[in-house]
């Protein structure tokens, strides 16, 4: 028997920042998610014995936060996102085109309401001085992390612009592969 193979559409060379970018959310964002289940696995054995893992739960909210935007900007660079392409599959080439460019602009107004609404949150809770209700942390400076990890997702979402016209039907075979 031979190995079925898969041709993949190379991506264009990333710049220096890019890179680095990904590579932080892609650790940022592992490390949470790698934190998120040590905590919990402390929780639920010590809640075998009678001792619970003190704020647990406002542990694994914050590291949900922060694996969440870091990953906003991993998914929006490796262009990972859900999509369904059912309709985009059928149109003509230019309404396609017109299609990918609106779906592009979205993406990046859409990361950048995500990085003001997390920034403006984070200013709120500076202000109010609101403190978490079991470790009385400052709830501002976690938020903040997480408006940081925003910001990072609106360059990664301009650099990632919809492909060439020549090359949205390329070596993809017009299937959708790149696109989203």
């Amino acid at each position: 028997m031979s190995a079925m193979s898969i041709k993949r559409v190379p991506d264009p060379p990333r710049s220096r920042f890019m890179r680095g970018l990904s590579r932080f959310a892609a650790a940022v964002g592992g490390t949470s998610l790698a934190a998120m289940i040590l905590v919990t696995f402390v929780d639920v054995l010590g809640r075998n014995f009678y001792k619970p893992l003190p704020g647990a739960s406002e542990i694994v909210s914050f590291l949900l936060g922060i694996m969440f935007f870091a990953g906003l900007s991993l998914v929006t660079l490796e262009r990972a996102h859900i999509s369904v392409g059912v309709l985009a599959e059928k149109l003509p080439g230019p309404l396609r085109r017109v299609e990918q460019v609106f779906t592009w602009a979205g993406s990046v107004l859409c990361c950048g309401l995500f990085a003001w609404m997390a920034v403006r949150s984070s200013v709120t809770l500076w202000t109010t001085d609101y403190l978490t209700s079991y470790l009385e942390i400052r709830l501002a400076w976690v938020v903040f992390g997480m408006a940081a990890l925003a910001i990072l997702a609106v360059p990664a979402a301009l650099y990632v612009r919809p492909p060439r016209a020549d090359a949205a039907h390329g070596a993809a075979g017009g299937s959708g592969e790149g696109t989203t």
